[in-house]
């Protein structure tokens, strides 16, 4: 397979939690390799697929039970999440660019499917607009145009970490996996208001409903329009 071709197919796979789609992933994995083995960018940007490849092979090793075995793979994972949006930023070209996330959905599945260490992933709808330079947060691993589940989306994009209130605010999203539950915050909480955010209120329950502001909140899009209000440090006294 063309690498040219990477996005077109990438696209139209299914997410990478379902088994029979190894070998499809694994093509899409090597072929991306291949062109970024013959289209030298640069040594810091190698460096850092040798980090995602090194990590792949661990997944592909004859699973081991020994403690430092463990620790070598989540060393080397942790260590995957801090080089990807790297090479993201380092790629060249958006051939390059698809390569990387080629070879993220392939670790995705591996992980998925191999029992590793693997922290929970975090998915998002794109409400307004499809993923793109500018329309989401850095770090996303995994981005699909469309979900046949989820047709009032602009597709999804999948995150090793939970995105803050003001950035699924900021850039549009909602939270998708894990599953949100309502209500996003205790009745006492102090909130801010991300629409403006010198406003502040407190989360309160009464007659059945929550309510900020003297206004119910029953959906999950609008408690998207709030973040909490960190609590202030004890000073000794």
């Amino acid at each position: 397979m063309e690498p040219r071709s990477l996005n077109f197919f990438l696209r139209k796979l299914p997410p990478p939690t379902e088994t029979k789609q190894h070998d499809l992933y694994q093509e899409h994995y090597q072929a991306a390799c291949d062109y970024i083995d013959r289209n030298f960018v640069s040594k810091e940007f190698l460096n850092h697929i040798q980090t995602l490849t090194h990590y792949v092979n661990l997944l592909q090793a004859p699973p081991t039970i020994t403690d430092s075995s463990r620790n070598e793979l989540q060393q080397q994972r942790l260590r995957v999440y801090e080089t990807l949006p790297s090479l993201y930023q380092l790629s060249p070209t958006s051939v390059h660019h698809t390569a990387v996330f080629a070879i993220a959905n392939f670790i995705i599945l591996l992980e998925f499917t191999h029992n590793s260490p693997m922290d929970k992933l975090y998915t998002y709808g794109l409400r307004n607009r499809p993923a793109g330079y500018g329309t989401v947060p850095d770090g996303r691993l995994l981005e699909l145009d469309t979900d046949p589940e989820l047709p009032k989306h602009y597709g999804t994009v999948t995150y090793p970490f939970p995105l803050s209130p003001e950035n699924i605010y900021r850039y549009e999203l909602i939270p998708i996996y894990p599953p949100p539950t309502l209500p996003l915050y205790q009745p006492g909480t102090p909130l801010r208001d991300l629409r403006n955010k010198a406003r502040t209120a407190i989360v309160e329950y009464f007659d059945g409903d929550y309510w900020i502001n003297d206004t119910p909140v029953r959906s999950l899009q609008e408690w998207l329009f709030y973040e909490p209000i960190p609590s202030e440090p004890t000073q000794p006294s």
